[in-house]
């Protein structure tokens, strides 16, 4: 199984060729990034050109050949009944409870029903990611690797920029939080559902409940942190 490439990262912005050869002549500023973790780094740091940054990282994903496969194996949402379910507010909220209630040990058949259902349908999902691929998770807290394992869904990105996007809104959302961003790296294939339809907007590859993920490294900075990690169920 192939991966979608997330390393190599190269920005160019500015440089209008329309005054190229003339004293208005600006040369383009570059930016370049060896990994996503170090294009993250920078816009921890640094928010003031995201949505540049952002357009391209969207325009490199709708021509990376894998990522296309994957868009072209999604499970039409049309056709499923509990990611159908899931994917509307506030139902992803019932979903989410049913899951920790399980984990609790106290959940009704009802809850039951729905984690097992989108379980189900996650499993039987055709996208497989293999192991090694890098995915992306934005929340407010850090339970995701505090708690083993972890006992909802998983909903992750291969855009780092939109798992920015709801790390920082988990933040605003709730008094005390802090902005936490994972970079989770599957250590064996899991299966997906893509969440966005035919839509080529956030990348979203929902995981399965039950998830264990460990962190290997930590990085404390500006808007949010930065958590290395490895999943596994």
């Amino acid at each position: 199984m192939q991966s979608v490439d997330l390393t190599h990262w190269r920005f160019s912005f500015g440089g209008d060729p329309r005054f190229r050869g003339t004293p208005l002549e600006e040369p383009p500023k570059i930016f370049e990034f060896p990994t996503a973790i170090e294009l993250l780094r920078y816009l921890a740091d640094d928010d003031s050109q995201q949505g540049a940054f952002q357009s391209c990282v969207r325009e490199r994903l709708r021509v990376d050949p894998v990522a296309r496969g994957w868009h072209r194996l999604r499970t039409r949402i049309g056709g499923s009944t509990h990611f159908k379910s899931y994917r509307r507010n506030p139902n992803y909220l019932r979903y989410h409870d049913a899951a920790v209630a399980i984990s609790a040990g106290h959940a009704t058949a009802a809850q039951k029903d729905l984690v097992l259902g989108l379980d189900r349908e996650i499993t039987a999902s055709r996208v497989v990611v293999p192991a090694g691929q890098m995915l992306f998770h934005g929340r407010g807290d850090r339970e995701l690797d505090e708690l083993a394992p972890y006992p909802s869904f998983v909903s992750t990105s291969l855009d780092p920029t939109v798992s920015i996007y709801h790390a920082i809104k988990r933040q605003q959302q709730r008094t005390g939080a802090r902005a936490t961003l994972y970079a989770l790296t599957l250590e064996s294939p899991l299966p997906a559902m893509w969440g966005n339809g035919g839509s080529l907007e956030e990348w979203e590859l929902l995981l399965q409940s039950r998830l264990t993920c460990t962190a290997s490294q930590e990085h404390a900075l500006g808007r949010f942190d930065i958590i290395e990690a490895s999943i596994r169920p």
